[in-house]
């Protein structure tokens, strides 16, 4: 039994966003845990439908993440775990993430910020990426957890309609889970 702490990533997700956990799993589950070095915790995902790469580790052990695909779905999934200062908190995570986005060169329309309690969430679809028509769906979910910075990322591509079903199946398969407590049967 793996022991889910503190937050299930979905129930605040979910909170925030409102996207409701719909549907059931379908064949070809992967499941990816990513979490730092000597942390007694990580984020596991278990989406339906995707396949992850291996987590990578920065060579300073400061940041891991990982990136699934669910191709048939249009879905891309990553994580991303990064140790940050005591003092940066949510905000700072925020901050962290959002700074990299390079939403500027892009047609983005919705964006969206909302934030409950641990999480914060930004939303937004990006119609065009230069001359390209993308109809690109994006949700990312921050978490500040133990000094780390946590953040999901969803992307859905041509998915306008099924996205909020999508977003909540993928999402219910986000936690954080307790690595000190051992799987059993």
């Amino acid at each position: 039994m793996v022991v889910h702490v503190a937050l299930n990533l979905f129930v605040a997700l979910s909170a925030v966003c409102g996207i409701g956990q719909l549907g059931g799993g379908e064949p070809g589950l992967a499941e990816v845990t990513v979490g730092l070095p000597g942390r007694s915790w990580a984020v596991r995902a278990v989406p339906p439908g995707f396949e992850f790469a291996p987590p990578q580790l920065a060579e300073n052990g400061k940041a891991a993440w990982s990136a699934g695909d669910g191709a048939e779905l249009g879905f891309m999934m990553s994580i991303v775990v990064e140790h940050a200062p005591a003092a940066e908190g949510l905000d700072g995570c925020v901050a962290r993430f959002e700074d990299r986005l390079d939403l500027g060169s892009r047609e983005v329309v919705g964006l969206e910020r909302r934030r409950r309690g641990e999480m914060a969430v930004l939303e937004y679809e990006v119609r065009r990426h230069g001359a390209v028509r993308v109809d690109q769906r994006n949700l990312h979910g921050y978490l500040w957890h133990d000094d780390a910075c946590v953040e999901i990322h969803l992307s859905l591509m041509n998915g306008r309609g099924k996205a909020d079903r999508l977003f909540g199946q993928a999402l219910g398969a986000v936690s954080l889970v307790d690595l000190t407590v051992a799987d059993q049967p």
